[in-house]
């Protein structure tokens, strides 16, 4: 008797241990860590940006806009202090010019008469006279051109003094010398004539490789 109660309990025990979930893997799946406080992971502090040493602001309207954070220069003094630009005279003073002796050196006036001066735009000097007054070389050199045929200019003159200088004169009554032909400084070469504006004139262009340039830089005023 005492044998099968105990072959009995020995059977109940059995089963129970068949039949009972083993809960403890679920119990440490579940379980967090011990060294981590989950209802504290919220509070835990934000990153800092080491490459510049400055905590980042949570948001731009943290930043203040009273001048507190950033402080603005008043009236900043210029870096450099404007000049009232220079008043240029709307009509310059007319010039008067003569020719000189054929014995000056370099180069000389044409003809007498008034001019207003150099003009970039103009390329050259416009010198007013009277109607068929003598128009001379400006110095000695080859009648490269003699003629008609560049609007604008009418009657034309050109001489080649040099490699690097040359000497125009237009609107002329009519021309005296011819293409090829050689002229000495002073010699006459042609007569005064109009322009576009209908007055007795003469237009003068000194050009140094190629380019007009100021006749009086080579010739002195009131020469």
């Amino acid at each position: 008797m005492r044998f099968k109660m105990i072959s009995l309990v020995l059977c109940f025990f059995a089963i129970g241990c068949a039949t009972r979930p083993d809960t403890a893997p679920i119990e440490h799946a579940t379980k967090a860590p011990s060294y981590i406080d989950m209802t504290k992971a919220a509070t835990i502090p934000k990153p800092v940006d080491k490459t510049t040493n400055i905590e980042q602001p949570a948001s731009m309207s943290s930043l203040s806009d009273d001048n507190t954070s950033i402080k603005q220069v008043s009236n900043p003094k210029p870096l450099i202090t404007p000049t009232a630009p220079k008043q240029v005279d709307a009509a310059p003073a007319t010039i008067a010019v003569a020719p000189a002796s054929a014995s000056s050196d370099g180069f000389i006036m044409p003809t007498s008469g008034q001019t207003d001066g150099y003009k970039a735009s103009n390329k050259g000097i416009d010198i007013y006279g009277t109607l068929g007054q003598n128009i001379n070389a400006s110095n000695s050199g080859k009648v490269v051109y003699s003629g008609n045929g560049l609007k604008d200019y009418g009657n034309l003159i050109i001489i080649k003094h040099s490699d690097v200088y040359l000497t125009a004169y237009a609107h002329n009554k009519v021309n005296l010398v011819k293409e090829g032909a050689t002229v000495k400084r002073g010699q006459k070469i042609a007569e005064m004539g109009q322009g576009d504006s209908n007055k007795a004139m003469l237009h003068f262009e000194l050009r140094k490789n190629g380019k007009p340039v100021d006749p009086f830089i080579l010739i002195p005023k009131g020469q």
